[in-house]
């Protein structure tokens, strides 16, 4: 198995890899709590209407997994292309893809009957492939409900480079629109969800 590039990861080690003349990505995990929790909720997630790379090969001794590859469109890059080439549409409905991800994620029976949410709101947990946004890392999924997963990945999309810049502040504005207007959430409930997150952002970034 041939390494071809690391990815930026601050809890694990993820490779692209090359095997047998195919490309995939393998993830060696931190801990074996980490491990077994991603493979946990793929065995319960696998089958849902929920986009999720296949996994392939599991290695427990290695604590790792090996995943199909459907490249490496991630959330960051994307919005950070978006922003630079002042395109305003395909930023939004990317935002809006991933929360409708989001939605999809919430509509799983287990998750739903054990009120839990992603949390892990970063956007290189989420990839564009053929115009659909899969979800990676499931590692972080903790209790909570779909205001506290959408009011997230609101407030760490305005602290993303360049933060709060205009063109943040519109997307922001179009996007947090569509989804009172989609009526799954309270407006109280994301807007509190909004702030505690934002709240949360400014001391991680005070510690650094």
């Amino acid at each position: 198995m041939e390494i071809v590039k690391q990815f930026k990861s601050k809890k694990n080690n993820v490779f692209l890899v090359k095997n047998d003349g195919h490309f995939k990505i393998l993830k060696k995990f931190s801990s074996m709590k980490g491990y077994n929790k991603e493979k946990n909720f793929y065995k319960i997630l696998q089958g849902e209407n929920l986009n999720l790379p296949s996994i392939l090969e599991e290695h427990i001794l290695e604590k790792s997994i090996v995943y199909e590859y459907i490249g490496d469109r991630n959330g960051v890059d994307l919005i950070e292309k978006y922003e630079k080439d002042n395109n305003e549409k395909e930023c939004v409905d990317l935002l809006i893809k991933i929360y409708r991800w989001l939605k999809d994620f919430h509509s799983v029976p287990y998750i739903k009957d054990n009120k839990l949410c992603f949390f892990d709101l970063s956007f290189r947990n989420f990839l564009l492939y053929r115009d659909k946004i899969y979800g990676i890392d499931l590692e972080s999924i903790t209790e909570g409900k779909l205001s506290l997963d959408a009011g997230r990945m609101l407030a760490m999309y305005l602290y993303y480079d360049k933060v709060k810049s205009d063109f943040k502040m519109k997307v922001f504005k179009n996007t947090k629109e569509f989804i009172l207007k989609d009526g799954q959430i309270r407006p109280e409930d994301l807007e509190y969800a909004i702030r505690i997150e934002e709240e949360m952002i400014k001391i991680r970034r005070d510690r650094r």
